[in-house]
């Protein structure tokens, strides 16, 4: 899309706009073995099928990302993690610190890696 098409459509709100978002939801899931039926054995030497990945079974997620009022260049990102098991006040500051790791790993290996598609020139990978 050309930037003058943006512009047309954004002008049908007849005032400047300050922030731009997106937000994106994930839900609890599980990921399974994608490889091809070519790379696997015969069934006769194998011995269990691998099980599934369970990085997001037990959560969900809640991705926003818009641009700062202050300095449209850069971005306010956050992450919002769901998990709908109970657990124990016993245990609660262990509990907690597993659910925040959870988070900020996938904040940091998805959603980076989600942003980096939309690096411009040289500026944008300096910042």
């Amino acid at each position: 899309m050309r930037e003058e098409e943006g512009r047309d459509k954004i002008d049908a709100f007849k005032r400047p706009c300050h922030l731009v978002g997106l937000r994106l939801g994930f839900p609890p899931y599980t990921v399974e073995d994608d490889d091809s039926d070519t790379d696997k054995p015969e069934a006769s030497d194998q011995t269990a099928p691998d099980p599934p990945i369970d990085e997001g079974s037990d959560w969900q997620a809640i991705i926003t990302l818009l641009t700062l009022d202050d300095d449209p260049t850069k971005l306010l990102v956050e992450i919002t993690g769901t998990w709908q098991e109970p657990f124990q006040w016993s245990g609660i500051h262990d509990t907690i610190q597993a659910r925040l790791n959870i988070a900020s790993d996938f904040l940091r290996s998805r959603v980076s890696g989600f942003l980096g598609h939309f690096e411009g020139g040289d500026d944008a990978r300096e910042n």
